[in-house]
């Protein structure tokens, strides 16, 4: 999973329809919220769907939530906002 860096508006779509329907990722009211073990495999079902590392999934979320610039390294398999 860690060298498959590309990324689609199609996989846009998918992270945005899993996190909808998964709202212990999101809303803090939720019971679910604090219960990391479950956000944790929830973030390891939508990387296996996606077929990307839950690494690069939670690195792009953060930086485009903060509206910067995503960097991938694929020779070290680094990630960076910027």
């Amino acid at each position: 999973m860690s060298g498959n860096v590309t990324w689609t508006s199609e996989n846009d779509e998918q992270l945005i329809d899993f996190v909808k329907n998964h709202e212990a990722l999101y809303n803090i009211k939720s019971k679910e919220y604090r219960q990391a073990q479950m956000k944790q495999n929830l973030w390891n079902e939508i990387g296996i769907t996606l077929q990307k590392s839950v690494r690069f999934i939670l690195a792009l979320t953060l930086c485009s939530g903060l509206g910067i610039k995503f960097s991938v390294d694929s020779e070290s398999a680094s990630t960076k906002c910027f």
